[in-house]
């Protein structure tokens, strides 16, 4: 009887067949994460790519914009010269 009792509480290592079994599920759980992963870090270069492309069109925009704003005060500056000598032209005028 006791040693019933005795074989009964005495911890069983597990089976061969178990550990592989045990071993074959968890290197495919590490498998499907690993996975899920290298997906994610795909995922991030094609943002990172897409980011980088739209920094520079974003530059390409700040360029553009300087450029214009500059050639449309450099316009303007020439109206309103063009102005001031059209007004002193007529001030003369009047009082010849």
């Amino acid at each position: 009887m006791e040693r019933q009792i005795s074989n009964g509480n005495s911890p069983r290592s597990p089976s061969p067949q178990v550990l592989a079994g045990d071993l074959a599920a968890d290197i495919k759980k590490k498998t499907e994460r690993l996975k899920m992963l290298e997906d994610e870090n795909n995922n991030l270069k094609s943002s990172m790519t897409q980011l980088q492309k739209a920094e520079a069109e974003s530059l390409k925009l700040v360029r553009l914009t300087k450029l214009v704003t500059k050639k449309f005060f450099g316009t303007m500056w020439y109206i309103i010269s063009i102005h001031k000598n059209y007004c002193l032209l007529s001030s003369l005028r009047r009082s010849i």
